[in-house]
């Protein structure tokens, strides 16, 4: 594990969802929907730390608009 106070990477292909686009695909149970259902940017935040990560570049996920 990197030590916290010196991420070195950087996620390329990163996700973002907003609160309302991750309701949407639940109440559609779009493709994927569960994937979205315990994400919170502050998790992502979490996750990037843990992995050492000190920036992400966003990628464009469904519906790709």
């Amino acid at each position: 594990m990197f030590a916290q106070s010196n991420p070195r990477r950087i996620d390329i292909h990163h996700h973002f969802a907003n609160p309302d686009w991750i309701s949407i695909v639940k109440t559609k149970k779009t493709s994927g929907w569960e994937v979205w259902q315990p994400y919170t940017p502050g998790k992502a935040i979490k996750d990037m730390d843990k992995g050492g990560v000190a920036l992400s570049i966003l990628s464009v996920t469904t519906p790709g608009i």
